[in-house]
């Protein structure tokens, strides 16, 4: 169970990004990267022609975890490793 954090929704809504879009991310991701306080998500998806990469801040020390927050960019090669 996962649950978004009232600062991840306001972002969401911020920069048009769905809750679905997130779940599906969270559900499949392309990269999983942990780190101490949190583990960020990613994935790469295509909108308009162009591809992003969506990554999600998820506290997995929490139960239920906690999306911390979510953003995308078009900086693909700055993130992802894989």
């Amino acid at each position: 169970m996962i649950e978004f954090s009232q600062h991840a929704l306001q972002q969401m809504e911020q920069r048009s990004i769905s809750k679905d879009l997130v779940l599906q991310a969270i559900g499949n991701p392309k990269e999983k990267r942990m780190l101490d306080d949190y583990v960020i998500f990613h994935y790469i998806y295509n909108e308009n022609g162009k591809d992003y990469l969506l990554r999600i801040f998820v506290n997995e020390h929490v139960n239920p975890n906690r999306i911390i927050t979510v953003y995308r960019t078009s900086k693909i090669d700055k993130y992802y490793e894989s």
